[in-house]
């Protein structure tokens, strides 16, 4: 199944009056939710970039993302090793895949729930509900650059900022910026996004 398409000369007709005016701050972001949500499934490879002040250079690692909404996602690591985590329904399983075996490794079950709603938060574009625990702005000079601010004791502790950026058909996340308080962050660059049909069997525990 494909997304709708918007033409883009549309998109920025659509845009550009949102952007001029801080009132239409909730138009805008349920129109974001509303792409976001014009699809089921996504599907797109990704680089992961760790920034920790310790070090000079970023820890980075690459792979393929999968979801299904409303809560079923798939990481499959390709590097700096092979390895596959699967999220569903707050449960983990995660595993390392050695000489094409899947090695299973503990779950962290305890944290398993937070983090699928977190991820899941975002992909399936809750920052347009009552109950989304961050405050988000729009950059006035760029409206596809969203800023969220934790507006609650739990998630302040764990972030700093969340900064999102779309592409000029933003039925996906192009990057995401997760900025801890002392100031590292992790970046997520999604490449090449797919938004076809995905089996069931791809978000299924592995033998």
């Amino acid at each position: 199944m494909s997304a709708v398409r918007i033409p883009f000369i549309l998109l920025c007709l659509v845009l550009i009056p949102l952007r001029s005016s801080a009132a239409n701050l909730d138009s805008l972001l349920a129109f974001y939710a509303d792409r976001l949500t014009s699809h089921p499934y996504f599907a797109a490879s990704f680089t992961q970039s760790r920034h920790l002040a310790m070090f000079d250079t970023p820890l980075v690692s690459t792979g393929t993302i999968y979801f299904a909404a409303p809560d079923r996602i798939r990481f499959h690591y390709k590097t700096p090793f092979e390895s596959v985590i699967l999220l569903s329904q707050g449960t983990m399983k995660r595993y390392r895949i050695e000489n094409g075996e899947y090695v299973e490794q503990p779950s962290l079950e305890i944290v398993a729930k937070a983090i699928t709603r977190e991820i899941t938060r975002y992909l399936s574009g809750e920052f347009a509900t009552e109950d989304f625990p961050y405050d988000a702005t729009i950059d006035p000079q760029n409206n596809r650059h969203m800023v969220l601010i934790p507006s609650r004791s739990a998630a302040k502790a764990v972030f700093e900022r969340i900064e999102i950026t779309f592409p000029a058909d933003p039925v996906y996340i192009k990057e995401i910026k997760l900025v801890e308080p002392n100031g590292d962050f992790i970046l997520v660059e999604h490449e090449k996004p797919s938004f076809d049909e995905l089996p069931d069997s791809l978000f299924s525990a592995l033998p």
